[in-house]
């Protein structure tokens, strides 16, 4: 299972890079196993889970931990938890809307001071914004607190953290992400055209990324059309400066030839 994999290979990562010792001491935290600052409907965003009691020297009996998201953003996928302690004291979080409750570990001989506890994954819906969160927290649910594996008694001081899952950068707004934009600052409408728009002709004179023309008469119109994802983010202003076009396309629109060869330019 694609999931299975990720998780295993997260193990072997935060062995290999000492990744479970970079968060502060009694922490449970979450770390992203790939990209979660350009994601896209659809996208699949996965964490794996870790805790840390490195600099607790007397180490922990358990405890147990939430994980919040909004269910509004994210559709929850699924979740793998990972024996560590004793079985027995092994718990599988109740899920849900919006929230894993009362993931649990725990061993009356200690548990690891490191360790991978597991992974959790979530979709991306179409009703998500701009971004939105991913986090662990104390637990609200059955399982209790962490408690000192010395005395069974002190309940310890745990860190726990916030994953920021964020669509591409749209710095113009022309559905583009700047990644991915050619023309930087676009603006929607555009000045162009500068006369009138003619037929055949092409600009984006309204405040939609779709590029406007003109039927002549009871013509039907061209049979296509252009949007500014077609053109890489570029508006016909921009395309002009950027062919060396005449002053025939700045004062009635791109033409058909313009705007094609704009965008088998642009198009991988």
């Amino acid at each position: 299972m694609k999931i299975e994999r990720t998780l295993i290979r997260g193990i072997g990562a935060l062995l290999l890079f000492g990744l479970v010792s970079s968060v502060s001491a009694q922490s449970i935290f979450l770390t992203p196993t790939g990209a979660v600052d350009n994601v896209n409907n659809g996208d699949t965003v996965s964490f794996n889970i870790v805790m840390d009691f490195s600099g607790y020297p007397n180490g922990t009996l358990g405890g147990g931990f939430d994980i919040n998201f909004d269910s509004s953003a994210l559709q929850f996928g699924g979740f793998t938890r990972l024996v560590v302690g004793d079985p027995a004291f092994g718990r599988d979080p109740d899920v849900f809307d919006g929230l894993l409750e009362s993931w649990a570990l725990g061993d009356f001989n200690g548990l690891p001071t490191s360790a991978l506890l597991g992974n959790v994954w979530f979709q991306v819906l179409p009703t998500m914004g701009a971004s939105t969160t991913v986090s662990t927290s104390p637990t609200s649910g059955v399982a209790g607190p962490w408690v000192d594996g010395t005395d069974f008694v002190t309940l310890i001081p745990v860190v726990y953290n916030q994953i920021t899952v964020a669509r591409p950068v749209d710095s113009d707004d022309d559905n583009v992400a700047d990644s991915d934009d050619f023309c930087p600052d676009t603006a929607i409408p555009e000045v162009v055209p500068t006369v009138r728009l003619k037929p055949n002709r092409w600009a984006l004179i309204d405040a939609d990324t779709n590029f406007d023309t003109i039927v002549k008469g009871k013509g039907k119109g061209p049979k296509r059309g252009y949007t500014a994802e077609d053109t890489a983010g570029c508006s016909c202003e921009q395309i002009i400066k950027a062919q060396g076009l005449g002053l025939g396309h700045t004062y009635h629109g791109c033409s058909i030839s313009a705007m094609d060869d704009w965008v088998e330019l642009v198009t991988p």
